[in-house]
Parts: structure tokens; sequence; C-alpha cells
């Protein structure tokens, strides 16, 4: 877009765009991380406090449950967003939004031009699902899914790919992705269901075949 349109016209788009879904972070009580040229990064209000580590497993469970709820409907709410936006090119936008849930280092960087920022594996991986999402879509981690349990009327999810970060050739960590789908009428939902179920049927498939013939060669060797 950036080739059609000019760099003034893109500013003014990402501070429309910007301030709408910081009312979003807002509406849902999530928190803005910050924001990386055409990249907006937000994380859930995780209580780090001491206080906040004791709570009953179930009280953090019902937590990354409502965060989890809130990230999604979050999610379809930007998508909408950016589906509607008038572009100053005159064609769709489409953003792709990766979620994930998991564990991060968080702090303030610098002493000069101060910058507040997320590390961590999982933090990797979150950027990780969003570089191979979905154009217009959402997809979320593995660790999300049982988190969306209750929403099951209100969403469909359906396996996507693996995706592995690797580092300088070091593997780093590998989560297999899902894509979220609005599930508005029953059928719909019955559709990405059994879709979903011949999915993992091949993928189950497929990993007992290589265990047994990993075990046929093991065989082999032994012999």
């Amino acid at each position: 877009m950036s080739k059609e349109t000019s760099p003034t016209a893109v500013i003014t788009m990402l501070k429309h765009l910007y301030t709408i879904f910081d009312a979003l972070v807002l509406q849902y009580d999530l928190f803005k991380v910050q924001t990386i040229g055409d990249a907006y990064i937000v994380m859930s209000n995780v209580d780090s406090t001491a206080a906040g580590r004791e709570q009953s497993v179930q009280a953090s469970t019902r937590k990354a449950e409502q965060d989890a709820h809130a990230m999604v409907r979050m999610a379809f709410d930007m998508v909408r967003t950016i589906r509607d936006y008038p572009a100053p090119h005159g064609k769709p936008l489409r953003m792709r939004i990766g979620i994930h849930f998991g564990s991060v280092a968080a702090g303030v960087i610098g002493t000069k031009k101060l910058r507040y920022d997320i590390f961590g594996t999982d933090a990797l991986l979150g950027n990780a699902l969003e570089s191979n999402g979905v154009s217009g879509g959402v997809v979320v981690s593995e660790a999300v899914v049982p988190l969306l349990a209750q929403l099951h009327r209100q969403y469909a999810i359906v396996p996507h790919e693996m995706v592995t970060l690797v580092e300088q050739g070091e593997f780093i960590g590998e989560t297999m992705s899902y894509r979220v789908h609005v599930a508005r009428t029953l059928a719909l939902q019955r559709l990405l269901m059994q879709r979903a179920f011949s999915l993992l049927c091949a993928h189950t498939d497929a990993s007992a075949r290589d265990a047994a013939a990993a075990a046929a060669d093991g065989g082999a060797a032994r012999e």
C-alpha cells in the first residue's frame, strides 16, 4: 500500500485505526504494550504481585479464560474495523492476528527514550503466530484453545498449521496453531468441526505411521 499512497496518508490512516484499537483495549480491560510500524501488540492485565501469585488455581484459570475471551472478541472487532475502513488507496485492508498464552518477562528498557517491552519464548511464539497467520483472520495457539471452551457456541476452532520457532539454527519452541471462525450458524459450526476432526484424524494416522516406521527401523537395527 505504501507504494500507492503518500506517507502522510498512511500515517493518518494508522492514527485513526490505532485510536479505535486503543478504545477497544480499554473496553476489554486489556493492556497495550506498544506499536511497531503497523504492528499493534496487546497483552492481558496479568497480576504479577505476590497477592496475584497466591491466587488459587481455580481463580487463576478463571482469570486466564476471561482474558482469552476478551482477546478473541477484541481480535474480531479489530478485523471488522480494518475490513470496513475506507483505505486511502481504495483497496480492502486485511490484518493477521495471532494470540498465545504463556509467561513473559516485561520491563522498561533504556534511560533516555524509555520503552516498555515483553521478552521470552512465549512472546516470540506470539509474534510467530501472527507472522504465520491468516490474512483477515485470527489464529490462536494450542495453549489458548482450552481457554475458549465456554465460547464453543460463538466460535469454531479449526487446526491451521504447526508453527516452529528457530533462531540462528537453534530450536526455540513450537505450537500448533488453530484458526478461529465466528460460528454464525449451527450448520457452519458443524462443517468446521467435521473438518477439524478429519484433520486431527489424518494427523493422528500420520503420527502412528511414523511411530510404526521408527519401531520397524529399530527392530531391523537390532537384528
